[in-house]
């Protein structure tokens, strides 16, 4: 039996799922200003290598707006 460890998880609020490569470039432009992270334990997670580390674990999620919109 093979155990998902990232599955995707919904219900009629939200879903859960985990990042895809196709999501970095536009994730990244978002974090890529230090000033984000100036408060965060991790001042310099604005760096791209750093960040490609953060991101591989991550999740997106959708809200139910969201999702009737990405869906249309």
């Amino acid at each position: 039996m093979k155990l998902n460890i990232q599955p995707t998880l919904e219900n009629e609020i939200a879903i859960l799922c985990p990042l895809q490569e196709k999501d970095f470039e536009d994730l990244y432009a978002a974090a890529s200003n230090p000033k984000i992270w100036e408060q965060h334990p991790n001042k310099d997670r604005w760096i791209r290598e750093i960040f490609k580390t953060f991101f591989e674990g991550a999740i997106l999620i959708f809200f139910s707006k969201e999702l009737k919109e990405r869906n249309e």
